[in-house]
């Protein structure tokens, strides 16, 4: 019997094997080209590795601040020329002079590198071929340097480098920048400001004290100098002074502050404020050989009165604490305000649960006037309640339950004086000198009496609501995150005959080093300051300043600007020259810079190095990277 063959059986049989012949070519092809993309990315990782360590990225760092150099000389031949017709010539000249002199010194002079070691950087190329031929240069480098497995290394690149348009780097446009307040001051940092040294600031400083620890805003340690020339000072937390021979010296300008503070820690250190002080909190006291000199006034705002923890309402009440041991004695602390005083909240004593006084101006041992019992009147012992907290039983309410409150407890005070005039454990404030025009809502011991509460609530409507207002406009004024956009920075970092515009988004430090400054070992950028340089610095990582430093422009950090070692640093803000920076470069900074209402248009003026630098990617190029041993 034959087999009966069924129709479109072989036909099928084509199809699945083609199928199958299709999927298995697919998946070989899926697979090579898999290998080949993670060879690539494999390559690129160990040539950035390689690049890296070896310094050959530096290399290209010094190709391109040659090159600034070289651009700069040209412009200077074309200034220096009287024949216009050969601008470009002469331009030319000098960039391939500056180029073919310098180019093999630039890269043969040392470096440390970012992870500490010591590349050795070779020109391969013999000295009578680095030239330019056709506009173009190559210059062979080799890096030799020790690996992290104690092994030797040799990495070669060569440098193709060109020579700019005369046309492509000349300024004419008129640009219109929109005016954002974060860069309207010298320095501006969301997190804290630290001194460790000396510095002139002349242009003001905004700092959020937006970081951990307890320690927030500007802190002063020890032989830390602040002079601060022109330009207020804002800081949404504190100023302290903590270390000896500390110094926080301000000329005519105001301080917006939370609290000012000398502490306990230090000694010898001083505060000298010629004009305005607004604090939110407190004026404290609480070192030896110490002084506090405010000659514009002193405008304690806060007058919130909330039970809460010591921290939370001591922080809501403003008053003025001395809490030392030589307050009025020869050679002692001191206290001086002048022109007008308004303290608007009273001391707490940190006991177990806190204890609010009835004093504005508040002195170490006077507490012990609430653990007294008065004898006449209505505060007397018949009538009032007193309840431990830990360690001492204090005045706490009136028999028929009624709390005490700050006025009560500042009339306690009061009757107790009058009751014991003759008690020499009362310190009455020698060495506390207030303005007749002082404004208290709580008792003020001060120049050996004690004056009872003056605040009426008319008050509001004048000084009070007054200083509240600038205070608030003051740490309204800068809003990091709405007036930059700092994720839209893209990396950039140009320095070039004494200016410097560094834009940087990444957490890393950058370091503006001067004279005698130290040298970075580890990550981040440095910045030449070891001659005097302007620029604009916006970065989200630390700044950290060393050495001797002379800048003048703008420095904004997401992070903290720390002022190190004892070498003199001058920071100085230069409105026009910012704005002309963001103007020239404005398509560095469309993105970054947030929209606003308000805007100053430029003109073109007089063109800095920054102004007129060129794109290095355009100049320099990289070709035959490979690995020699």
């Amino acid at each position: 019997m034959k087999r009966k063959v069924k129709k479109g059986s072989s036909l099928l049989y084509v199809v699945i094997l083609t199928a199958m012949l299709i999927t298995f070519g697919t998946v070989v092809l899926i697979l090579t080209v898999t290998d080949y993309k993670m060879r690539i990315s494999e390559g690129n990782r160990i040539k950035n590795l390689y690049s890296a360590e070896s310094g050959i990225e530096e290399a290209y760092g010094k190709l391109s601040k040659l090159l600034y150099i070289a651009v700069e000389n040209g412009q200077k031949a074309v200034k220096e020329s009287e024949d216009k017709d050969k601008e470009k010539e002469n331009f030319k000249k000098a960039y391939k002079d500056t180029v073919e002199k310098n180019i093999k010194e630039t890269l043969e002079s040392e470096y440390i590198s970012k992870n500490g070691s010591r590349p050795n950087l070779i020109v391969v190329t013999p000295d009578e071929s680095l030239k330019f031929k056709d506009d173009k240069m190559s210059v062979v480098v080799q890096a030799s340097f020790v690996d992290k497995n104690s092994l030797s290394k040799i990495i070669q690149s060569t440098f193709n480098i060109a020579i700019p348009e005369y046309e492509g780097i000349t300024s004419s446009s008129i640009s219109t920048i929109p005016i954002k307040p974060a860069w309207s001051k010298a320095i501006v940092a969301e997190k804290n400001m630290l001194l460790k040294g000396p510095i002139v600031l002349d242009g003001g400083a905004y700092i959020g004290g937006k970081a951990e620890g307890n320690e927030k805003g500007l802190i002063v340690t020890s032989r830390g100098k602040a002079d601060v020339t022109n330009g207020d000072i804002i800081t949404l937390e504190d100023i302290r002074l903590k270390g000896i021979d500390s110094n926080f010296k301000v000329d005519k300008s105001n301080v917006f502050t939370d609290s000012l503070v000398i502490e306990k820690s230090t000694s010898e250190a001083h505060i000298d404020i010629k004009g305005k002080v607004y604090a939110n909190n407190d004026l404290a006291l609480n070192a030896n050989k110490s002084s506090i000199n405010i000659e514009g006034g002193f405008y304690g705002i806060n007058d919130e009165t909330e039970l809460g923890t010591f921290e939370e309402d001591s922080k809501k009440s403003s008053s003025i604490y001395v809490n030392n041991d030589d307050l009025g004695e020869n050679n002692g602390s001191y206290i001086n305000i002048k022109n007008e005083a308004l303290i608007m909240g009273t001391a707490y004593i940190k006991t177990n649960p806190h204890y609010q006084t009835g004093e504005s101006v508040a002195i170490k041992g006077n507490y012990r006037i609430y653990a007294e019992t008065l004898n006449m009147g209505p505060l007397s012992g018949e009538n009032i309640l007193f309840k431990y907290k830990d360690p001492m039983q204090l005045a706490d309410a009136f028999k028929d339950g009624n709390l005490l409150n700050y006025e009560d407890k500042s009339a306690y005070i009061k009757q107790y004086i009058e009751e014991n005039p003759k008690d020499i454990r009362i310190k009455y404030g020698e060495g506390i000198t207030l303005p007749a025009n002082t404004i208290n809502v709580g008792g003020i011991f001060t120049n050996g009496e004690f004056k009872p509460s003056n605040y009426i609530v008319d008050n509001e409507g004048g000084i009070v609501k007054e200083a509240k207002t600038f205070y608030e406009n003051a740490v309204d004024s800068v809003n990091l995150d709405s007036d930059i956009k700092f994720e839209n920075i893209k990396f950039e970092a140009i320095q070039l005959g004494g200016e410097v515009l560094y834009l940087d988004n990444s957490s890393k430090p950058t370091y503006i080093l001067g004279n005698g400054g130290e040298r970075v070992s580890g990550e981040g950028y440095e910045i030449d300051a070891s001659h005097p340089i302007k620029g604009v610095v916006i970065t989200s990582g630390d700044v950290i300043v060393r050495g001797k430093v002379n800048f003048t422009g703008t420095i904004i950090t997401k992070g903290n600007i720390i002022f190190e070692d004892d070498k003199s640093k001058v920071i100085k803000y230069d409105r026009d020259y910012v704005q002309s920076i963001i103007g020239a470069k404005f398509d560095l900074f469309k993105d970054v810079l947030s929209s606003s209402p308000d805007s100053v248009v430029l003109k073109p003026g007089n063109t800095t190095s920054l102004v007129n630098a060129v794109d290095m990617k355009s100049l320099i190029s990289i070709k035959k990277w490979k690995i020699i041993k």
